[in-house]
């Protein structure tokens, strides 16, 4: 299977921990093996919260960009920086970008659209 880098948005100062939780779940059980890179916005108390939350559930992450206002630019420049270094991301590789929207539905069907219908890709 091709590698996948993974460019995951938190808003930390927002309802983050029920969508990471979501989205982890779907990453685990679709046997997918990512290289997370994860935004998060937010006051570096919420962002320090929210990223160590993240390592004790044993996320895979690469690193994180921080900011402490801004939207998914912040998730999306690292990810366009990354693709400006030759060699940082394999040609043959897949990105996947996703966030943390906090409307149940669509960021449920984001989530099954990209990880477990992604997983067959």
């Amino acid at each position: 299977m091709r590698p996948i880098y993974h460019y995951y948005h938190v808003y930390a100062d927002g309802p983050w921990s029920m969508p990471v939780a979501e989205h982890w779940a779907a990453l685990k059980a679709s046997g997918l093996t990512v290289e997370m890179h994860v935004g998060l916005v937010g006051t570096p108390y919420h962002r320090a919260v929210a990223a160590e939350a993240m390592r004790i559930v044993g996320m895979p992450i690469a690193r994180f960009v921080e900011a402490d206002t801004g939207f998914e630019q912040v998730t999306l420049a690292a990810l366009e920086g990354d693709l400006k270094i030759p060699g940082r991301i394999p040609d043959d590789a897949a990105v996947m970008y996703a966030h943390t929207k906090t409307q149940d539905d669509w960021r449920r069907s984001m989530t099954r659209r990209l990880v477990r219908e992604g997983a067959h890709c």
